[in-house]
């Protein structure tokens, strides 16, 4: 099996943001079912881009689980928000790669009570 170390991006960061981690505004990343398995979805990562504006989560999931899973998405990035709260959540938009249509998007934000409220939006055919 041939493996392309460019195929690989790797960031050892611990606390303290990834290896130029705080210039990327934009991220795609695939998910798998072993995600689902942590606490914490992928947030933990994802918090060490400092600069995230945007990222794009690209599942593979049946569209009847799309409720399901949009409120699995928004509940780890609430409760990621909360244990870090210096995090600025980036937007969050969800694509599904087998129809091609974008689920939704999902923007958390501090209230002005210091709540956590997530604004969301249905997707549309891309």
């Amino acid at each position: 099996m041939n493996r392309n170390p460019t195929n690989w991006l790797f960031f050892w960061a611990g606390d303290h943001g990834a290896d130029d981690g705080d210039k990327v505004e934009r991220l795609e990343l695939g998910v798998n079912e072993d995600l689902y398995a942590l606490k914490n979805f992928c947030w933990n990562e994802v918090r060490m881009f400092t600069h995230l504006k945007e990222i794009v989560l690209m599942v593979s999931e049946d569209e009847d689980d799309k409720d399901t899973l949009m409120r699995v998405y928004e509940t780890t990035a609430k409760r990621t928000r909360l244990g870090w709260p210096n995090w600025v959540v980036p937007m969050i938009k969800v694509k599904n790669t087998e129809e091609g249509t974008v689920w939704g998007q999902i923007r958390i934000q501090e209230s002005a009570d210091k709540n956590l409220v997530a604004e969301s939006a249905e997707g549309q055919e891309e």
